[in-house]
């Protein structure tokens, strides 16, 4: 058999190649691996492996969406590969004037009992404060069905969804509507308050039935 025809991706030899629990038992200094359970690459630096451009955001999926008047992630988006996510929301049409609520799920479907507590702010001209305790989803804000005021963008950060020693919280900042629908800067965070859990994704809805257009993308955030 050729030499060349045993490299490549379906050779059973892989060097390097390893997971973090499968590595090399006698490295060598410089030695290099490639984690597939962590998706990171290390190096042995003469007493302890060292983990290369380990830090900082790594894309995870993401999905578009047309008339939809649920958005829901698929199970195990968020997994315990990283600690915190954040999640880039584009909202770019709504059926109608309503609310953008948000909830969290738990093994792929959303959490609906009333846990959602959290506060939020819309500037427009001046400030509201939208307050929100033992509801059924997360108010983010406000969407118009009228352009060019209908686009929402948000920057969701949610911390250690899949911990279950602490509940599942949430800050976001970005661009949407007050409750009068006009453009406004929206901040605010808020925490599910149901027993800490392993919760895997998120869930996104209008708060008045109309559907939804627009994209979302999820990274997950390495400590280093």
């Amino acid at each position: 058999m050729p030499f060349s025809s045993v490299l490549g991706a379906s050779s059973v030899i892989k060097p390097g190649v390893c997971t973090s629990t499968t590595r090399p038992a006698v490295p060598y200094e410089g030695q290099l691996i490639y984690e597939t359970d962590t998706d990171r690459v290390a190096s042995w630096n003469g007493s302890a492996w060292v983990y290369t451009h380990s830090s900082g955001m790594v894309y995870l999926s993401g999905a578009t969406f047309s008339g939809s008047s649920t958005v829901s992630m698929p199970a195990s988006t968020f997994t315990t590969t990283y600690r915190n996510y954040l999640v880039i929301l584009r909202v770019t049409a709504s059926a109608n004037d309503q609310q953008l609520l948000m909830r969290v799920n738990n093994s792929g479907s959303p959490r609906t009992s009333g846990n959602y507590t959290g506060a939020s702010s819309r500037a427009y001209s001046s400030v509201g404060v939208t307050n929100s305790a033992a509801a059924t989803s997360f108010n983010l804000c406000a969407i118009s069905s009228s352009a060019p005021d209908t686009a929402v963008s948000l920057s969701i950060t949610v911390y250690d969804p899949t911990s279950t020693s602490f509940k599942t919280n949430w800050s976001y900042t970005g661009f949407g509507g007050n409750d009068s629908n006009q453009p406004s800067a929206v901040w605010g965070g808020g925490v599910n308050t149901a027993t800490a859990e392993n919760n895997d994704g998120l869930t996104f809805l209008g708060g008045g039935s109309g559907n939804l257009t627009g994209s979302y993308a999820v990274y997950g955030t390495r400590d280093g």
